[in-house]
């Protein structure tokens, strides 16, 4: 059984995008919905910035670790559009077997935070104690306030809240990898630069 943080989590970004949302439910037959989403002739932030000279993408490889395959599949299509290379995992044991098994070098770690199973932080862990040099980026709906993050925010992570852009995925995902993340300036563990859920 699910959180139901993914239909919040849609939810939040159709509003967040000026949209609407609505369900039709009949009795054996399941839901059915209906997102509506204005239209807009402007120039994507990420774009705009590539143009203006900002790096907002690159070519690392990235394993992507999220239970909600709707989610997942934005965020996969998102960190693409940078020119990312993407493993992609649906819970934390797949994304150790994922790990193991591939030969390309995995620089940095996105995970959602609350998972079934293992959850984030101890999947972070996990990888961190395979390779020291792994960044980890957490992905969270929650809030810093929840008792779920908790300990994370006092670790000093960096935290990338569902729903997010492009922009700010991008973004957050390049200060990561370069070293700007609040968790490399604080101190995280093992000495890893930035956490995400």
């Amino acid at each position: 059984m699910g959180t139901g943080l993914g239909l919040s989590t849609c939810f939040g970004i159709v509003r967040k995008a000026g949209g609407s949302i609505t369900a039709e439910s009949a009795v054996g037959e399941g839901t059915r919905f209906r997102i509506d989403l204005p239209r807009s002739l402007e120039t994507p932030r990420h774009e705009e910035a590539s143009r203006e000279g900002g790096r907002v993408g690159g070519t690392e490889t990235m394993l992507l670790v999220e239970d909600d395959d709707a989610v997942r599949q934005v965020t996969r299509d998102v960190l693409e559009s940078g020119g990312y290379e993407l493993l992609e995992a649906s819970s934390a044991r797949q994304a150790l077997a994922r790990f193991r098994a591939d030969d390309r070098r995995v620089h940095l770690l996105i995970t959602d935070v609350v998972m079934p199973g293992m959850g984030g932080a101890e999947l972070a862990d996990e990888l961190l104690s395979r390779d020291p040099d792994l960044k980890v980026l957490f992905l969270s709906g929650y809030s810093p306030d929840d008792g779920r993050l908790g300990a994370l925010v006092d670790r000093g992570i960096d935290l990338v809240r569902k729903p997010f852009s492009d922009a700010e995925l991008l973004t957050k995902v390049r200060e990561v990898l370069e070293g700007h993340a609040v968790s490399s300036q604080k101190g995280a563990t093992r000495g890893n630069g930035g956490h995400r859920t």
